[in-house]
């Protein structure tokens, strides 16, 4: 009977212990094992440090791309063109006309279309199409005096054709100190045709101090 109560005892003390141990363990183990949960969760979490330096390498390789491989930035007519209403570019002086009676712009492309036009009268075709003033000759004595009446009333784009009437001799007698004062007041007024033009004639002593100063500000002036 004595052997039978030894292992009564016996197997609940094995039973005591094991439920002891399941339901808390040893601390070392818990260490062990906490710390081997987050190995392997470190293991598992992707390493975003050489995508995220790849992709800012990536975007400024491409924010260069497209700043050195973007095109110079237009510079615009205040008016838009009085027949088709579309902007006009005022770096090329070739591709525009504007009346010297109202000051208004238009394609050249557009004007000879509207000279072109077989529907309309030899007035209308020769007329602008937003003051209905006869188009006048170059240098002729009705656009001196028009282009005289807006330079005095500070209007850029008349001081600077102007100026360009003296300049050559249109008109008028040439002239180069007359020309670089109508030029020199559109320039200031941030007239790019006449900022060029006016940093020519600095560059040349031409009615002016030669000046290579100043024909290099006038030129990158037109620039900006």
């Amino acid at each position: 009977m004595f052997k039978r109560v030894s292992i009564f005892f016996t197997t609940i003390f094995f039973t005591s212990v094991q439920l002891s141990t399941s339901t808390n363990p040893h601390p070392l183990t818990t260490d062990y094992l906490s710390m081997n949960n987050n190995n392997q969760k470190q293991q598992q979490q992707p390493d975003n440090s050489d995508s995220n330096k790849k992709e800012s390498t990536n975007s400024g390789g491409n924010d260069e791309t497209s700043t050195s491989s973007s095109k110079p930035k237009d510079i615009l007519h205040e008016d838009l063109c009085s027949i088709c209403f579309d902007d006009v570019s005022i770096l090329d002086i070739h591709s525009f006309t504007i009346c010297t009676e109202c000051g208004k712009v238009m394609h050249k492309k557009c004007d000879i279309q509207l000279m072109n036009a077989k529907g309309l009268s030899a007035e209308t075709r020769n007329s602008c199409p937003m003051c209905r003033a006869t188009i006048v000759a170059l240098g002729s004595k009705e656009q001196i005096e028009r282009l005289q009446k807006w330079s005095q009333l500070g209007k850029a784009w008349a001081q600077s054709q102007l100026g360009g009437l003296y300049r050559r001799g249109r008109g008028v007698n040439i002239d180069p100190k007359m020309a670089c004062k109508w030029y020199k007041l559109a320039a200031d007024q941030g007239h790019h045709n006449a900022q060029f033009n006016l940093g020519l004639m600095y560059k040349k002593g031409e009615g002016v101090i030669q000046s290579n100063e100043l024909a290099f500000l006038y030129i990158i002036s037109r620039k900006k």
